[in-house]
């Protein structure tokens, strides 16, 4: 009678190990989704929740144009900001245009070997469009610069060699994490 006991709970044992083996990989896939999408909540929300000047490091605000940055330090009245909201808002087309053929002028090049007899003409107009962004984003700054008394505009220099400065130490510190040449 022990004999059979003994028999039963090894059978007993067996069985629950098997069904064990094959549940148990569907608990650990459940689990490692389970986490990874509450982790990715969890970021989501945290992200929600956190303003730009909080969350994003301080070159990554107005990344590609220390100007703006320069700007949200100036004190600007209400009325300034509208005017410069509006002259950001009237380039804004031709960035976008000047963006997109820079990318097409970037690619061609990439794609046409510098012996290709094409090549000279597709360099001639990754030249002109660079040529065109500059005069744009000239043209944008002096606009803006006009709206600024003329004590925000003595500030102006001063503010920018500032981010240049905080710019520079920023690569340097990460370039010493990362191993950076």
């Amino acid at each position: 009678m022990r004999a059979e006991r003994v028999s039963k709970t090894r059978q007993e044992v067996a069985l629950s190990m098997n069904t064990f083996r094959g549940i148990f990989p569907a608990i650990v896939i459940a689990t490692t989704l389970g986490t990874s999408f509450a982790v990715e909540a969890a970021s989501a929300d945290d992200m929600a929740n956190t303003t730009s000047r909080q969350h994003w490091p301080r070159h990554a605000r107005h990344a590609g144009d220390p100007f703006r940055s320069v700007l949200a330090q100036l004190g600007l009245t209400a009325d300034q900001k509208a005017q410069i909201q509006s002259i950001y808002e009237q380039a804004r087309p031709r960035f976008e245009t000047l963006m997109t053929e820079a990318r097409s002028n970037r690619e061609t090049l990439e794609a046409t070997a510098p012996a290709d007899p094409g090549y000279a003409a597709a360099l001639d107009g990754a030249k002109a469009n660079a040529s065109a962004r500059l005069q744009l984003e000239s043209d944008v700054h002096a606009q803006i610069f006009a709206v600024l008394t003329p004590a925000q505009q003595a500030q102006v220099p001063q503010l920018l060699a500032a981010e240049r400065s905080a710019h520079e130490a920023n690569r340097a510190q990460w370039k010493a994490q990362h191993g950076g040449t």
